[in-house]
């Protein structure tokens, strides 16, 4: 056995190198680290998490309505992201960094007034980067406080991503049935209506 020393392998021609053939074992020794700026298929387990959060709260109609303002990463008291590719966010739109399986959580907190007795939250998703449908939903009633309602939930879906270009999400909340808009409870040191996005593996 013999050892080469190099530092950078390139392929001889065109963009694939192969390490070992079928059937053989490559071993990385107690002690080594492999760091990884690109994107990494193959591999099991988790790869990616990110969060995002409202930073403010948000009113809403008793219909329902996306949510596309005060939207922020998550990135202070201890919350953070992993890996080296991230969600990106526009207006609302949330688009995946790769292919890819992902366990998607959406959290709300709401208050409004004590007739605004319902409220929903749901995931959308599109395969054609247009026409989004409803892929999640939570609905429950909220407890009336006095004058004031306080509700909370979550839903959550696993999205299978083989087109980063036309599959996306977004997110929805309603409250209802009375004509008193109710609001969606944001803060930006904390994670009061929040989503969470999770990698788990390879398409």
């Amino acid at each position: 056995m013999g050892t080469i020393f190099v530092d950078n392998l390139e392929p001889q021609s065109g963009t694939s190198l192969t390490l070992g053939a079928s059937g053989d074992t490559l071993t990385i020794p107690s002690g080594c680290t492999i760091s990884n700026s690109g994107t990494a298929t193959g591999f099991p387990g988790i790869t990616m998490v990110d969060q995002f959060r409202l930073n403010d709260d948000v009113s809403i109609a008793t219909s329902e309505a996306f949510i596309t303002t005060n939207l922020e990463r998550s990135d202070s008291r201890g919350a953070g992201s992993f890996g080296s590719i991230q969600m990106s966010e526009s207006s609302g739109v949330f688009t995946f960094p790769s292919t890819g399986f992902y366990l998607i959580n959406f959290n709300v907190n709401f208050y409004g007034s004590s007739s605004d007795g319902n409220l929903l939250s749901a995931i959308y998703f599109t395969s054609d980067n247009s026409n989004y449908s409803k892929t999640a939903l939570m609905q429950q009633s909220a407890n009336a406080n006095y004058s004031i309602s306080f509700g909370s939930g979550a839903t959550q879906v696993l999205l299978d991503i083989t087109d980063t270009s036309n599959q996306k999400v977004k997110f929805s909340a309603g409250a209802g049935p009375s004509g008193t808009p109710a609001k969606i409870r944001g803060e930006t040191n904390q994670n009061e209506t929040s989503m969470i996005f999770i990698r788990i593996g390879d398409t």
